[in-house]
């Protein structure tokens, strides 16, 4: 699990080629918590933002392949 004041880009792109997939995530202000499995069932994974939250996370952005 990661938690952080900005949103774990990194951190994510990390874990995703460790094998990991997100399976929880939540905001509160600017601090974001991120839960990230492995064995989790899923094949491919895509992060997409809701345009409210786009100017925060900069724009749709990832798909882990």
């Amino acid at each position: 699990m990661q938690v952080s004041d900005s949103f774990p880009f990194k951190w994510i792109n990390k874990k995703w080629k460790e094998g990991f997939y997100v399976t929880s995530m939540a905001t509160s202000h600017t601090r974001w918590a991120v839960v990230m499995s492995r064995n989790a069932g899923y094949i491919d994974q895509v992060i997409d933002s809701p345009p409210l939250l786009r100017p925060l996370l900069g724009h749709p952005w990832s798909i882990n392949t």
